[in-house]
């Protein structure tokens, strides 16, 4: 990381393994992707670590680091290899963000979130199938 003008400029390219599901983390400027396999379960692990360190609430956590991240001109990105589940930090504006995580600097996108958990996923399809055998069996009683 080098400052440049009073914002920080990040490069990574790092694969590593939380609780061995994989993550890769990517960035080439201010923008910092955290891409895992399993969200979830890495949410859950960063959450006992934080709490092992003695942090305050996830919430108070979160808007923290999402503020700071904000003042040295950066933006986190937690992914699935389905698409973006939050986004925190600079060029964030979320009313809904200020609600649930004390700042609008953080913005949950609760479709990605739901596509990111496998059992969500099943569920989805599970209920997109009943949905078709209903929707089937009005169209045979027309």
């Amino acid at each position: 990381m080098t400052p440049d003008a009073g914002r920080l400029h990040v490069d990574a390219d790092l694969s590593l393994e939380v609780d061995g599901a994989p993550v890769r983390v990517e960035s080439s400027g201010a923008r910092v992707r955290v891409v895992a396999d399993d969200v979830r379960g890495l949410v859950d692990q960063l959450r006992t670590a934080a709490r092992a360190a003695g942090a305050g609430s996830p919430r108070d956590g979160v808007a923290t680091l999402a503020d700071r991240l904000a003042a040295d001109g950066l933006t986190g990105v937690l992914a699935a290899p389905t698409g973006d589940v939050a986004v925190i930090g600079a060029g964030v504006d979320s009313p809904v963000g200020g609600l649930l995580w004390g700042t609008r600097r953080v913005h949950v996108d609760t479709l990605g979130l739901v596509r990111s958990s496998d059992a969500a996923r099943w569920t989805l399809a599970g209920a997109a199938a009943l949905l078709l055998v209903v929707l089937a069996a009005r169209r045979r009683r027309r």
